[in-house]
């Protein structure tokens, strides 16, 4: 009996210490998912702070696309109002110049008056 009461002593000492191992590991292994869980939180934290800056920057370039798409729109518009007008001012010299042919050489020009000249004071 006694080597059967030293043999069950040993088996459950032998057994608490493979628990008490087991807990240890798996203490250990819970720390290490802890700093694998705050690790991944901060990865978290800074891809969301990273997302948000490339949002905001694409946000941006949009609103600038946006305004320079309407000054150019605005800059064409100015460009064609001016090709408008050179081409009416164009047929205007045109017309002008045929009127002037058709005056004949023989006229001449009208006189132009010099404005008075006054001495001046000394």
């Amino acid at each position: 009996r006694a080597r059967a009461r030293a043999a069950a002593g040993r088996e459950r000492d032998a057994a608490v210490e493979r628990a008490e191992a087991a807990g240890r590991e798996a203490a250990r292994q819970a720390e290490v998912a802890a700093a694998a869980r705050a690790a991944a939180d901060r990865d978290r934290q800074e891809l969301a702070a990273e997302v948000a800056r490339r949002t905001a920057a694409q946000q941006a370039a949009e609103r600038d696309i946006a305004d320079l798409q309407r000054r150019l729109a605005a800059a064409r518009a100015e460009a064609d109002a001016a090709h408008d007008r050179s081409a009416q001012l164009s047929s205007q010299v045109s017309d002008l110049a045929s009127a002037l042919a058709a005056l004949g050489p023989g006229r001449p020009a009208p006189a132009q008056t010099a404005p008075a000249q006054t001495a001046p004071a000394r």
